[in-house]
């Protein structure tokens, strides 16, 4: 083998091995969104269970469409994802887990007047008086028909 034939040889080689390096971190990241989404489903349907959290205006799968899922994905981007490096899927579940823990319960949300989600709902009336309120279904009816 001539010199020049070796040297390109060692240069695909190192070429390779930085490809297989971006692929295995690729199907990292997926495999962490994977996860994420289906801990955020999960948590969506222990804690509010019911609602849809999807804008009835936008496309499934379409972020952009819907501000709060675009405010959310920049914020976990910038915030989570840019911030760590994962060196495997556990310790990504393990930090993503943390990540929400400090997201719903410590962290300030503008949309909630900079209050923790955890001191928002502690200040909220329980469930049980939000109900008694409303308007019984003969109720609603009378006024409707005045």
């Amino acid at each position: 083998m001539q010199p020049e034939e070796a040297k390109r040889l060692a240069e695909l080689e190192d070429e390779n091995k930085r490809l297989k390096k971006l692929l295995a971190e690729s199907e990292l990241e997926k495999d962490v969104f994977k996860t994420f989404n289906t801990l955020l489903k999960k948590h969506n349907a222990r804690n509010s269970p019911g609602i849809r959290w999807r804008s009835p205006k936008s496309t499934p799968s379409s972020s952009w469409q819907n501000g709060c899922c675009e405010s959310f994905n920049s914020k976990f981007e910038d915030e989570f994802l840019s911030r760590n490096i994962f060196e495997s899927l556990r310790s990504a579940a393990g930090l993503t887990a943390m990540f929400e823990l400090e997201y719903n319960a410590y962290r300030p949300h503008s949309s909630l007047r900079y209050v923790p989600p955890s001191k928002f709902a502690a200040q909220l009336p329980p469930p049980s008086t939000l109900v008694a309120s409303l308007p019984s279904p003969q109720a609603a009816a009378a006024g409707r028909d005045r």
